[in-house]
């Protein structure tokens, strides 16, 4: 089973190049970020609209209330790890898209990367100022 991991800086176009390749290979895309797990903020974290996913399947972490409270690193990475065991067993690849630097960081820490062929897509910012315009 392989896991291609999608990074990058935020608004850079994670999600658009996880939605061409999993629209390619058919694969799941699990999403690691805390953030937008909370569907009441949507908009602000940056989670895509179903249209935009164009038939895809995209994993959340989970699904939260704000009222929930945050979800910490340990629990983040817990949660990811169970969609990924469960996963595994159905699909041939697996997309993560990178998300919050915490839960990656301690995603490669905990080494499970290690018990799968993985390979890292860096995505990055191709017009510098056009990218700062949009995040300022």
């Amino acid at each position: 089973m392989r896991l291609h991991i999608i990074l990058g800086p935020t608004s850079v176009g994670k999600t658009d190049r996880s939605v061409v390749l999993a629209k390619q290979t058919k694969a799941p895309v699990i999403v690691l970020d805390r953030i937008q797990i909370y569907q009441e903020i949507a908009t602000g974290s940056g989670r895509p609209l179903i249209d935009e996913l164009e038939g895809t399947t995209r994993i959340y972490l989970e699904e939260r209330q704000l009222a929930d409270g945050n979800l910490n690193t340990l629990e983040s990475l817990s949660l990811a790890l169970q969609h990924i065991d469960r996963l595994s067993s159905q699909h041939k690849l697996l997309i993560l898209e990178g998300g919050s630097i915490s839960l990656c960081t301690a995603l490669w820490k905990s080494r499970i990367l290690e018990n799968y062929q993985t390979t890292i897509e860096y995505v990055k910012v191709e017009n510098e100022e056009l990218y700062q315009s949009r995040m300022w």
